[in-house]
C-alpha cells in the first residue's frame, strides 16, 4: 500500500511538471511568475500581461473609454448601454460608420453624449425617433446629418487639416572629431556630437537624412495636431568597425504605452534602436518623475553591421549585405567623399555624380572636370586662367 502511494504520488508530481514545462512563463515588473497571457480589468484600463518567447515580457494597458467589463474581460464598445433605461417610447437604435479620410491619428465622431473614437473610422451607437434628421460632429470638418431610421449609415470626415505636425530631429555623432552636418532636404544642421533641427510637414512623411562623415538613417513625422515631438538619428563617425544588429525592439514606456517595432527589412545596431524607441516614449510619464523608456529590448539577430569609411583615392570592395559604406558606393565598391575618378565624383551626401564644366557651379574644387572652383564657379585649370577667372568673379560682385 506504502508503494502505491509512492508511485501515486510520482506520478502526480511529474504530471505537474509535464504541464509546467508545456507552457511558457516569465516573469513580470514584480517578479510575478506569469501564464502565456493574463487579461483582466483595473478600473478602467484593460490590462493583459503575455510572454514574448522564452523571456520579454510585454504588459499592454489599453485605457475604455466606456468602461472595462471585467465579466468578459474587454472594453465596452460604446456607452449605449448606460441610457438604455430612459428611452422615450417608439426609439430605435441607429448605427452609423464615421469615416476619417486623410486621417493618421485617433480621431473622435459624436452625437449628443453618444461618441466613438478611431484612427480610419469608428462605428457609434445611439438612439432617436424614426424620421429624425440628426447632425454628427468629429475632430475632423464636416457635420454630416444622418436620417433615422434603423439601418446601417456612414457619415464622411475630412481631416486633412489635422494632418500637420512638426518635431525636432537630433542627429547624433558618434566618435566625430571634428564638426559635423547633417542634412535631409532642405532641412540641415551642424555641430560636434550632435545638432538638432525643427522639421514639419504631413504626418507620415518619411525623412532620408545623411551627414558629412557618411552613413545615411531615416525619421517617420509621427506628431500630429501641431503637438511636436523629438526623433533621433544616428551616424558612425569613426574608422571601421563592426557593431551587432537586430531587427526588431520593444520598448515599454512610463505610461504603460508599449510598442514593437521593425520588419524583416530592418537591421539596426541596439544603439540606433534605443534611440528610435526613446522617441517613441518620450513626454509618456508616470507621475512627475518617471518618464520615457521603462524597458528596452532590441532582439532578432541580423549579424554585424560593418561600417566601411574609405581614405584616398581607391575604392574598398563591399563584401555581405550588412556592410555599410560611409561615402559613396558604386559597383560593390565604397569611395571616400571627394573621390575624382574619370568621369564622376563622390559627393558629401553619398551620390555619385558627373563633373561640372567650365561655368557651371560648384562647391568644391573635385566637382569640377578642371579640379577648380573659383567663387562657386567652375574654372579652367591653368594657374593664370584660375587667377583671371577669380578676379572676373570678383567683379562681377
Amino acid at each position: 500500500m506504502k508503494t502505491i502511494g509512492i508511485l501515486l504520488s510520482v506520478l502526480i508530481v511529474s504530471m505537474f511538471l509535464i504541464s509546467f514545462s508545456s507552457a511558457v512563463f516569465c516573469v513580470d515588473g514584480s517578479g510575478k511568475s506569469i501564464d502565456t497571457t493574463n487579461t483582466y480589468c483595473d478600473g478602467s484600463i484593460l490590462i493583459t500581461d503575455s510572454c514574448v518567447g522564452s523571456s520579454a515580457y510585454r504588459e499592454q494597458r489599453d485605457p475604455c473609454q466606456f468602461g472595462c467589463d471585467s465579466v468578459n474581460k474587454v472594453c465596452r464598445a460604446d456607452n449605449l448601454e448606460i441610457y438604455s433605461n430612459d428611452l422615450p417610447t417608439g426609439s430605435v437604435t441607429q448605427e452609423v460608420t464615421c469615416r476619417f479620410s486623410n486621417s493618421n491619428v485617433p480621431q473622435y465622431c459624436s452625437y449628443g453624449q453618444f461618441n466613438c473614437t478611431g484612427t480610419d473610422s469608428c462605428l457609434i451607437r445611439f438612439y432617436g425617433m424614426p424620421g429624425d434628421n440628426v447632425s454628427l460632429t468629429s475632430s475632423c470638418a464636416g457635420t454630416p446629418n444622418v436620417n433615422v431610421n434603423g439601418a446601417q449609415r456612414t457619415a464622411s470626415f475630412d481631416c486633412k487639416s489635422q494632418n500637420k505636425g512638426f518635431e525636432n530631429v537630433t542627429c547624433i555623432f558618434k566618435n566625430a572629431a571634428a564638426e559635423e552636418r547633417c542634412f535631409s532636404g532642405n532641412y540641415s544642421c551642424t555641430g560636434v556630437g550632435q545638432c538638432s533641427v525643427p522639421v514639419n510637414g504631413t504626418v507620415g512623411d518619411k525623412f532620408v537624412w545623411k551627414s558629412s562623415c557618411g552613413g545615411d538613417d531615416y525619421t517617420v513625422l509621427d506628431s500630429g495636431n501641431q503637438k511636436g515631438g523629438n526623433d533621433y538619428v544616428l551616424f558612425y563617425c569613426g574608422g571601421d568597425e563592426q557593431i551587432p544588429a537586430f531587427k526588431q525592439a520593444y520598448t515599454l514606456c512610463y505610461d504603460g504605452y508599449d510598442l514593437y517595432k521593425g520588419s524583416q527589412d530592418d537591421c539596426r545596431t541596439e544603439e540606433a534602436w534605443k534611440y528610435v524607441m526613446d522617441a517613441v516614449c518620450d513626454g509618456r510619464c508616470a507621475g512627475s518623475n518617471y518618464c520615457g523608456s521603462k524597458r528596452f529590448k532590441a532582439f532578432t539577430p541580423c549579424g554585424n553591421i560593418t561600417f566601411i569609411r574609405p581614405t584616398g583615392n581607391e575604392g574598398i570592395v563591399l563584401n555581405g549585405t550588412n556592410s555599410q559604406c560611409q561615402g559613396c558606393s558604386q559597383d560593390d565598391q565604397c569611395y571616400a567623399f571627394g573621390y575624382r575618378g574619370k568621369s564622376d565624383y563622390c559627393l558629401y551626401d553619398g551620390s555619385i555624380k558627373n563633373y561640372s564644366v567650365v561655368g557651371e557651379a560648384c562647391e568644391k574644387d573635385y566637382q569640377c572636370k578642371s579640379n577648380s572652383c573659383v567663387n562657386s564657379v567652375c574654372g579652367p585649370n591653368g594657374f593664370f586662367e584660375k587667377v583671371n577667372a577669380w578676379f572676373k568673379g570678383l567683379f562681377k560682385k
